[in-house]
């Protein structure tokens, strides 16, 4: 691209000092035409003015140009403004600018942003991923019917152990004999028995009847015909 004031000062070169003049206008016109709104003006801008104006119109390059020159007054208007690639034309030979400070600053602070940008939203979708299990696990509690929190959940689970032999296969102990031998002294001292199983009833005492003394002989009688 060129732009108006500078193909305007290709048309004001003299012929007699620039022989190549009319090749020079050709191979402008060739190129994109910039419209700078400087035609109007009776005389073109400068080119430091009219290039300040079409990159540099809001303070910074809006439009992303990369731009070409040289002249060095154009170099040093733009070696403090970030974003603008530089190409140097020093006899026929085209060398593009290392990035300036302002260029590097901007950088680094875009660099910075991101880095913050990308904590806070890593922050955020943990935030948002805890919240949705949070909220996961109370629909869970409540279709159980159980209010409790996951904690309490935890504690009211039990803890297994390793498994025990079959209940059902496990032979049953033998019931102890009651102790009827030992106890039997005691019982007859007391006058009571024992039964099998251990529990004591009480002896029946038999009552027995008055001794009747024997009947006095009856008397005889004796008549005096048997004499």
């Amino acid at each position: 691209m060129i732009t108006q004031c500078s193909i305007r000062h290709l048309y004001l070169l003299p012929p007699a000092e620039h022989a190549n003049r009319e090749r020079l206008i050709g191979a402008a016109k060739s190129f994109e035409r910039r419209k700078c709104n400087h035609h109007e003006l009776e005389s073109p801008l400068s080119e430091k003015e009219c290039f300040e104006s079409v990159v540099l119109g809001s303070g910074r390059n809006k439009h992303h140009y990369v731009v070409a020159f040289q002249s060095r007054e154009i170099r040093s208007l733009f070696r403090d403004v970030p974003g603008v690639p530089s190409i140097v034309i020093s006899r026929s030979v085209m060398l593009l600018e290392p990035m300036n400070d302002a260029s590097k600053r901007q950088r680094d602070a875009m660099e910075r942003g991101k880095l913050v940008q990308g904590a806070m939203d890593a922050r955020a979708a943990e935030k948002a991923l805890t919240k949705r299990k949070r909220e996961d696990e109370g629909e869970e509690d409540g279709a159980d019917g159980d209010g409790g929190t996951k904690e309490e959940m935890k504690k009211k689970k039990k803890k297994r152990g390793p498994k025990g032999p079959n209940p059902l296969s496990v032979k049953k102990k033998a019931a102890p004999k009651p102790a009827a031998v030992a106890e039997k002294p005691a019982a007859k001292e007391t006058g009571q028995e024992r039964t099998t199983d251990g529990q004591v009833r009480k002896k029946r005492k038999r009552k027995h009847g008055k001794a009747v003394p024997p009947a006095a002989p009856a008397p005889v009688a004796v008549s005096a015909a048997d004499d």
